[in-house]
């Protein structure tokens, strides 16, 4: 049996749908209203929930935990109000909890957002699902989990069950299903926000666990996102010292050190964090550290690494494509440029596309009016490869090899080689 537990307050915009993406998956449904003024209550119980009213205390794991208090489920499956299912999560969530040594699983969750320069950020893989928004952020939180009496939130915000799970020595692995979450619909916080309840909460947990490093480090992330970066610095050097181990303070510690001027102080945390654990944006960051220190061979590599982790990225596209450009690559530009294209889709990339298409052919042909030239010819073959014009590169490269033979031939016969087997396949 599973069971479904949400926390709610005013969600009447939201949880109808959330409580829809479970229908027959969960044979138990429960949501702890917190003080809702709106249709929320109502709703929920319209779904089949059952519906706990529990007085909000400044503590998101004192709700989380009366949730859990009363799933009748083996298994519990947590959702916000506004994050939902899609239906072919349904069979591997069943398969899930099937497991027999697994606590817990951390489920990869979909934070759809417009925010392209946002750390992370990939274009949709599904825009039936993405309510119109261009990309999203991706994270991982234990969200479904065995239903025992040891597994409980901890902390009075940003809470979680996996610190439970380890400590009692339980298994965590990565679920093969995703959450969608628009909480970006509400739009962002307001400073307000932050400073009358975030830090409010978060300097609770500091003291009520100043051993832990996790609370500490939320800390530090509230100074970063006011600007605070002594102070920021201060709280995840605290997270550090609770716990050498404890990965995240690190990169934020290589972030602050960047944006101070101190190069070598970023590469120290960057590398530190990615000895750690892999990360593609501390490879990107530490990329950048690398070019602005004028290894350029060291930021290719890295920003490489970042983008084969995340394929759909406008940002660590956009950083590899400039870095062509400015060591005078156009060609290696063009052929990321039409990658990005693909694997994006970005409006940005396809125009950049046909403008350094154009302006390359336009050089090839003023080049080759003068005279055979083998650098303009290898960008009109190119180019042309590129669209899958085969029967231009055959012609091209036909007319290259009059001109040139030996080792300067041999691009050509290369890409002759491979457009002749497009044609072939094509038929």
């Amino acid at each position: 049996m599973l069971s479904l537990c949400v926390i709610a307050k005013d969600e009447e915009k939201f949880i109808g749908d959330c409580l829809a993406s479970v229908k027959g998956l969960v044979e138990d449904i429960v949501v702890v209203d917190t003080g809702s003024t709106d249709k929320t209550i109502g709703i929920a119980k319209q779904r089949g929930a059952t519906v706990i009213n529990f007085p909000w205390n400044n503590d998101f794991s004192a709700a989380r935990n009366e949730a859990l208090n009363h799933a009748k489920g083996e298994w519990i499956l947590v959702l916000d109000a506004d994050e939902t299912l899609d239906p072919a999560s349904h069979g591997a969530i069943r398969e899930c909890i099937k497991s027999s040594s697994i606590w817990g699983y951390r489920v990869p969750i979909f934070n759809y957002s417009q925010e392209s320069s946002v750390p992370g950020w990939s274009t949709i893989t599904n825009q039936k699902l993405a309510k119109g928004f261009p990309g999203f952020v991706l994270t991982r939180i234990v969200r479904l989990f065995r239903n025992k009496p040891e597994i409980k939130y901890r902390f009075s915000v940003h809470e979680g069950v996996e610190f439970s799970i380890e400590e009692n020595k339980g298994g965590l692995g990565i679920a093969p299903f995703v959450i969608h979450h628009y909480g970006a619909l509400r739009g962002t916080p307001s400073a307000a926000f932050k400073q009358d309840t975030y830090f409010t909460l978060v300097k609770k947990d500091c003291e009520q666990y100043p051993q832990h490093p996790k609370p500490f480090y939320e800390l530090g992330v509230g100074y970063m996102d006011v600007g605070k970066f002594d102070k920021a610095k201060e709280a995840f050097e605290r997270a550090i010292k609770n716990d050498e181990h404890y990965l995240m303070p690190y990169h934020y510690l290589g972030e602050i050190s960047f944006r101070q001027g101190n190069l070598a102080e970023a590469r120290h945390y960057f590398t530190k964090s990615l000895t750690l654990a892999e990360s593609e944006e501390t490879y990107f960051r530490l990329g950048y550290v690398e070019f602005k220190m004028n290894d350029v061979g060291e930021a290719r590599t890295l920003w490489n690494k970042a983008l084969e982790k995340n394929p759909r990225s406008i940002t660590y596209f956009d950083a590899l494509i400039q870095l062509h450009f400015t060591q005078n690559e156009p060609l290696q530009a063009l052929a990321l440029l039409y990658d990005a294209c693909a694997n994006t889709k970005h409006i940005h990339f396809i125009k950049e596309k046909e403008r350094v298409e154009q302006q390359l052919i336009a050089e090839a042909k003023k080049i080759l009016a003068v005279g055979p030239e083998k650098k303009a010819l290898t960008m009109l073959t190119t180019i042309a490869f590129y669209r899958n014009e085969m029967k231009k590169v055959i012609a091209l490269c036909s007319e290259a090899k009059k001109h040139f033979t030996g080792a300067e031939a041999r691009v050509f016969d290369v890409l002759s080689e491979k457009a002749a087997a497009q044609v072939s396949h094509l038929g």
